[in-house]
């Protein structure tokens, strides 16, 4: 039985094809001449046609979406890599010195606070990023407490 959403599928393939004969109004007549031979031999063909394109069309948007997702978690690892050297750097060049003359005092190391807004923005989605996250979230605990 078809249910609302594969029905909105099959009208949108429809709608797509209205809009391409719309946009593009000649055929190729010896292309159109075996197509229409092949739909006499096959007069099933145009169900089996839609429903393939339907499908690839679905692959192709869970793809897309997939893409999209991936590159979110690229910019999010780019700019996490960028705050970890920068961090890195703000420890050894400018908290150690400090702590070996005695002058650390309180201060917080700047990029900490950056890094701390981008972990809670970052959502770990496999069983290994939310491990590596949690590792993560504990030796940050365990070296702050050391400080």
């Amino acid at each position: 039985m078809l249910n609302r959403e594969e029905r909105r599928a099959i009208e949108g393939l429809f709608d797509r094809l209205a809009e391409a004969e719309r946009r593009t109004p000649e055929r190729d007549p010896e292309a159109e001449a075996l197509i229409g031979a092949e739909l006499r031999r096959l007069p099933s063909a145009p169900y089996y046609m839609a429903q393939t394109i339907v499908v690839q069309q679905q692959g192709l948007e869970a793809a897309d979406a997939r893409i999209r997702d991936l590159e979110a978690q690229l910019a999010q690892r780019d700019e996490l890599g960028g705050q970890l050297v920068c961090y890195a750097r703000s420890v050894v060049h400018q908290e150690w010195p400090r702590m070996d003359d005695g002058t650390q005092g309180d201060a917080i190391n700047p990029w900490a606070v950056e890094l701390f807004e981008t972990f809670h923005r970052v959502d770990p989605q496999t069983p290994a990023e939310q491990a590596a996250y949690s590792k993560w979230l504990d030796q940050t605990s365990d070296r702050e407490q050391a400080r």
